[in-house]
């Protein structure tokens, strides 16, 4: 005859050996769903726009520490992928790629590398400093230069620039509410539509093919909406077939594939294809990918999101994406995805995993003499193709100057 006890051992889980092992892991769940989500909660707090009227006074200060914040801490991969792929979406559009295969910074594979990390030091340089800092400005002023010589001649179009910049707010979003854990709550998207605003602004963009240009928009939200209403409406209109956009993308997507050996490029490439929307796929001229690998990245990343939901605490430290000066005023990047150039090589640098992966299929690693890959570090003055290597200071001083004056004390862009 059994007694109490051994029945209730049948029963209940935690009255048997693996009990304190289950009451652990109920424990660590828990903990993981309060702390996922505090980050979050916090930021709602700790800025205080706690309703949709309040976002009208958002300042760009605020709007940018709250993007630092996902950019840093909470999304970092999605947000560096994002970027990389926003950027290659522009390729689908055969004003920029022709552009980009006439000057050969990109279609040219010695020069490609070289240009593909430029625009990403840039990038990353005023989405990660506040604006009233000099390397803000001086990275805004280097790429309004380096856009000035192709505008004078109209090699490049105003609204080249604007379907760019929606791309550089909008894709980190979408990708974000697609393979995430969470997607951005409406105060987050607030805050990323007033720092690209502003963005746009200082890079002096026009805004005037969209809606709500002339009577102007209440809040980074608006903003938001009406520059992806009119970036959908470019796609459908400029984003078609052509052989500059087939040749912009094999080029970059032979850098996205950096690492990955030689034998399995093809397969990396069916992997690129599935990540394209159907309408960029189509003007790049890439066949679609096999059901197969729509299905294998789809359960990937959908494995991905639940366990970083549930599974995993949230990230304690910053990804830093650039260092500070050092000594000489340069500045290094602090990961790389192709060609290490600009990185420091650090002890950590040439025997991390990656530099260990890129050494066995032939590639360079941060401080290889072979190639000219500036361990050095970057000034942002010359930053950009070699042939303007010492040239635009002038300008960027003026257009630095024109951006400080417009600063006020981190002033919300939609007050004016």
């Amino acid at each position: 005859m059994s007694t109490f006890p051994s029945r209730l051992s049948q029963i209940w889980p935690f009255s048997s050996s693996y009990g304190p092992v289950l009451l652990v892991f109920m424990f660590y769940l828990a903990l993981v769903r309060l702390l996922r989500y505090r980050r979050r909660d916090t930021l709602l707090k700790r800025y205080n726009y706690p309703t949709r009227e309040s976002y009208s006074k958002m300042t760009v200060d605020d709007a940018q520490a709250i993007q630092i914040e996902l950019n840093e801490l909470e999304f970092p991969f999605m947000f560096q992928t994002a970027l990389e792929l926003a950027l290659f979406k522009t390729y689908g559009i055969p004003t920029i790629s022709t552009l980009l295969t006439h000057t050969r910074q990109l279609t040219t594979r010695p020069l490609a590398p070289k240009r593909y990390v430029d625009t990403s030091v840039l990038i990353h340089e005023f989405c990660g400093n506040p604006r009233s800092s000099s390397r803000y400005q001086q990275s805004i002023a280097r790429m309004n230069y380096l856009h000035s010589v192709y505008l004078k001649d109209a090699r490049i179009s105003n609204a080249d620039l604007l379907y760019t910049l929606s791309l550089f707010a909008l894709e980190p979003m979408r990708w974000m509410a697609r393979y995430e854990w969470r997607e951005l709550g409406e105060l987050e998207k607030a805050a990323v539509g007033t720092f690209w605003c502003q963005v746009g602004r200082d890079m002096e963009v026009g805004y005037g093919e969209l809606e709500g240009a002339e009577g102007g928009w209440r809040d980074g939200l608006e903003w938001l909406e009406d520059v992806e209403a009119w970036s959908r409406r470019y796609e459908e209109r400029c984003m078609v077939p052509h052989g500059n956009n087939k040749v912009a993308a094999d080029r970059t997507t032979e850098l996205l594939l950096w690492g990955m050996p030689e034998g399995m490029r093809e397969r990396g490439v069916k992997v690129v294809s599935v990540l394209m929307e159907e309408r960029l796929r189509k003007a790049m001229m890439y066949p679609p990918p096999p059901a197969s690998y729509t299905r294998l990245l789809t359960t990937t990343f959908t494995l991905r999101k639940l366990a970083l939901r549930h599974l995993t605490l949230p990230r304690l430290l910053r990804r830093k994406f650039l260092s500070p000066a050092n000594k000489h005023g340069r500045y290094h990047p602090n990961s790389y995805a192709n060609t290490p150039l600009y990185v420091k090589p650090t002890l950590w640098q040439r025997m991390s995993p990656q530099a260990w992966a890129f050494w066995l299929v032939g590639k360079p690693i941060p401080g290889d003499q072979e190639v000219d890959l500036q361990p050095e570090g970057y000034d942002l003055w010359d930053v950009g193709p070699k042939s303007f290597k010492g040239e635009g200071r002038e300008s960027m001083v003026g257009d630095m100057e024109r951006i400080g004056v417009g600063m006020g004390e981190g002033r919300c862009p939609f007050s004016l």
